[in-house]
């Protein structure tokens, strides 16, 4: 507003005619090259910055984080996949005690002709003459005609059902939580996506009041041109500056479209609507201490054992009954005779396998090892993240203490400069490079606390 002022001010006292000395001076190029850079800065930096973000304007419609986490979780094909998984398993496990514990029945049906020749003319027979052409009557019997109806059952199984029942329980539990894990993972994904965009937006809130006070500064030069105390060419330096800026307003526009593209397509959103995003606080929370995430290896460590004991069921005694019911002759002759039942039992008990069992059971203590091996790395990755996560943190709060102090004691010098280039014991220039370094500050001070969210954002992550 000083800029206004004094403008105001040599407008209103150069209002009658001027000597031409003072006029000389005005016009000269020293003042025209202080106006120049003046012109160039944003009038609102004279009256000081506040220290938090900028706001934004107030649409209809204001998109939240919970928002966007909501319709993530909900268009997730990732997440949908574990359900349907989950589904698959239970349906799995049904089909798996259907097959070893309940009945089976089934139709058979069989036919095989073996003639004879040269027995007289008599092609199918048990008693073949001596003479006759054909095979053993006593592997084929001349024939087989059998229409049954089979009935079996697994009685002992070695515990089949049981090791299967067990497996698919730790399947279940592991896609359990391999949903939660992808859950979590896609919800870190959104939010920094979303405080990334939101940092964007604010630059271009920012980018745009500076182009704003630049117009007007335009404007108030060129009042300045037409009543002759300012050049052309001031005046068109200031235009390529205002237009410069146009410049980097557009690009910083069209990154925050990008930036909220892209938060859309990962939230399986359809609708881009170009709409502005709420401002978000993050708490740090150490309610968790990263356990979750070993939660994966002991679901493995069940799975390698409940494998084990799925090998194992083989080297237990395999007992199964079955009868059958139905048609089964060798020839045609007095075929309605030959309806009839049987039945009968299967036993099966492993004596020696080649050492195979022995063989299994490294094979599944060796990836049990490795398996805790894995757990004891991701214990010291856990702490080693989260001891980086505070340590950043804190660095950056304390950065964020740092930078309110100086913007306050900028404010506090702003002041006193706009008194002092009043009186004319401040210099355009070093007055200038006290806006230009106090909008440098302004603009860490956005990258400082995008970075502080961003980054309890991943400690929270990590505090599982």
């Amino acid at each position: 507003m000083f800029f206004v002022y004094a403008l105001s001010g040599i407008l209103r006292n150069t209002s009658g005619a001027l000597s031409s000395s003072v006029f000389r001076l005005i016009t000269s190029g020293w003042l025209r090259f202080m106006l120049l850079l003046l012109c160039s800065t944003p009038i609102s930096m004279a009256q000081g910055i506040p220290a938090q973000p900028l706001p934004v304007q107030s649409p209809s419609v204001r998109r939240t984080l919970d928002f966007f986490l909501s319709a993530a979780t909900e268009n997730a094909p990732s997440l949908r996949d574990y359900q349907n998984q989950l589904k698959i398993n239970t349906l799995e496990q049904r089909i798996n005690e259907a097959q070893h514990e309940g009945l089976r029945v089934w139709l058979s049906g069989d036919y095989l002709l073996a003639p004879f020749f040269n027995n007289h003319g008599v092609f199918v027979t048990t008693t073949p003459s001596p003479e006759a052409i054909g095979y053993d009557a006593g592997l084929t019997n001349g024939g087989l005609y059998s229409a049954l109806v089979n009935v079996e059952r697994d009685i002992l199984n070695g515990g089949m059902t049981a090791a299967l029942s067990r497996q698919s329980a730790v399947k279940d539990e592991t896609l359990r939580y391999g949903y939660e894990l992808e859950k979590r993972n896609l919800l870190k994904q959104i939010t920094d996506q979303y405080i990334v965009t939101l940092q964007r937006q604010l630059q271009v809130r920012l980018s745009q009041e500076s182009t704003d006070n630049l117009h007007e500064q335009l404007q108030l030069t060129g009042a300045l041109v037409q009543k002759g105390l300012s050049s052309a060419r001031d005046y068109l330096l200031l235009k390529i500056e205002t237009e410069g800026r146009e410049m980097e307003q557009r690009d910083a526009a069209q990154q925050y479209r990008s930036s909220l593209r892209q938060l859309y397509a990962a939230c399986g959103i359809s609708d881009t609507t170009m709409e502005e995003l709420e401002a978000v606080a993050i708490a740090p929370s150490e309610t968790g201490d990263g356990s979750t995430f070993l939660r994966k290896f002991e679901l493995d460590s069940l799975a390698a054992a409940a494998g084990q004991v799925l090998s194992e069921t083989k080297y237990a005694p395999q007992l199964r009954v079955f009868a059958n019911s139905g048609l089964n002759a060798v020839e045609l002759h007095s075929m309605e005779r030959k309806f009839g039942v049987s039945a009968g039992f299967s036993l099966t008990l492993p004596l020696f396998d080649g050492g195979q069992r022995e063989l299994t059971q490294q094979q599944n203590m060796l990836a049990r090892s490795s398996i805790a091996d894995y757990r004891r790395h991701t214990v010291q990755m856990i702490r080693i993240q989260r001891d980086d996560s505070r340590e950043r943190l804190h660095s950056l709060q304390r950065t964020l203490r740092e930078l309110a102090t100086q913007i306050s004691d900028y404010n506090g010098i702003l002041d006193l400069s706009v008194r002092q280039l009043r009186d004319g014991s401040l210099s355009m220039i070093d007055y200038l490079s006290l806006m230009r370094g106090f909008i440098d500050i302004r603009k860490r001070e956005i990258d400082t606390r995008t970075a502080a969210l961003l980054e309890t954002n991943t400690l929270n992550y990590w505090s599982w």
